[in-house]
């Protein structure tokens, strides 16, 4: 496994800003789903990572389109059933950040 080096918290409260996020150019999304999990094989680092529902859904949303944290937590809130839009919110800004600490997805600039 290769180690991604972490990035600031700053770059999410950037996002906070409206800075939107795509998947990594380059990066093909090849996933596999076990049950209530999802393997998603990154074909530029060789790495594989697993992933739950809600984390697959906000993958192929930025894999479709850039996105701000709003924007996804926007479309995923109808999926919880408990839960204030800012807890969905916070869930979507540190899957952002995880996301881009794995070398997913990154900023559009």
């Amino acid at each position: 496994m290769i180690d991604v080096p972490s990035r600031s918290d700053e770059r999410v409260a950037d996002a906070a800003a409206g800075e939107r996020w795509m998947l990594v150019g380059g990066f093909e999304l090849h996933e596999r789903r076990w049950d209530d999990q999802y393997a998603v094989f990154h074909a530029g680092s060789g790495d594989t990572h697993l992933l739950n529902h809600t984390g697959i859904e906000a993958l192929r949303m930025l894999q479709r389109q850039p996105m701000t944290i709003d924007e996804v937590a926007e479309k995923l809130s109808p999926q919880w059933v408990h839960g204030s839009a800012q807890e969905v919110r916070q869930f979507v800004a540190e899957l952002i950040q995880a996301f881009d600490r794995l070398g997913l997805i990154e900023p559009v600039t």
